[in-house]
């Protein structure tokens, strides 16, 4: 009778162990418009990002302290005509809880709560529909307003 519960204790551990090789490059937790808080391989993800355009990426961390909890902030806010579309969050050591403020706003707010003494690591990414808006700065901008400039100037000689 032990011997067929070690048995069966092994094949659950190597169960375990096969399910976790089968996200080979690690996985994320994905916020946007059709799902909230799906768990994605990151390969996937690269594959689905392909209609996003990345706007803001940053690494939030804050080191361990013994027998306490730790909190850690990312905050982005950008101009009107950015909007945050989707949160992609990589947790490198899996914190107690994260919150994060509404989609499709261009302001947007994550909070990290560890456990207790443990440290925070994630990479907080954010990103816009392509096409949804242009951020100040890109060619087709530049381009509007050297065309302005040139019939501006063009009209006054």
């Amino acid at each position: 009778m032990k011997s067929l519960i070690l048995i069966t204790v092994l094949s659950a551990l190597v169960a375990c162990y096969e399910a976790s090789a089968e996200l080979p490059g690690g996985y994320s937790v994905v916020y946007d418009d059709t799902v909230d808080g799906n768990v994605m391989p990151n390969t996937e993800i690269n594959a689905r990002n392909q209609n996003f355009r990345l706007i803001y990426e940053v690494v939030a961390v804050a080191s361990a302290a013994i027998g306490r909890v730790k909190n850690s902030f990312v905050t982005y806010q950008g101009p009107n005509n950015v909007r945050v579309d989707r949160l992609v969050i990589t947790n490198h050591v899996q914190p107690a809880s994260v919150f994060h403020s509404t989609l499709g706003t261009n302001n947007m707010e994550v909070r990290f709560v560890s456990n207790v003494s443990q440290p925070i690591s994630s990479t907080v990414r954010m990103y816009q529909r392509s096409g949804a808006g242009r951020a100040f700065g890109e060619p087709a901008f530049h381009l509007v307003v050297l065309v302005l400039m040139y019939f501006g100037f063009s009209q006054l000689a």
